[in-house]
């Protein structure tokens, strides 16, 4: 319940691709797009996605590890995109 609160529903993102919910405004600083990350927070948030994963796969649950990996591949991809890019033309 609380990655649906932070990231939004990622439920089925194996099959229709996972986009994570912009942090708050003051969360962190919003670049180009109007994305905004943070780096503790999503690296957590990807480590709780496969600590998801791994409790599926022990109950069980192809689908739902399947879903929890592709989210966790999600966030680590746009974390890279907004935070692996100069937020200023000037660096």
């Amino acid at each position: 319940a609380l990655l649906q609160l932070v990231y939004g529903c990622w439920k089925g993102s194996a099959e229709f691709g996972f986009a994570p919910r912009p942090l708050p405004p003051g969360e962190a600083g919003v670049v180009s797009g109007g994305q905004s990350r943070h780096l503790w927070t999503d690296a957590i948030g990807v480590m709780n996605f496969c600590t998801e994963a791994a409790r599926c796969a022990e109950a069980g649950d192809a689908i739902g590890r399947r879903d929890a990996l592709r989210a966790g591949e999600g966030l680590a991809e746009c974390l890279t995109k907004v935070l692996g890019q100069p937020s200023s033309h000037d660096v």
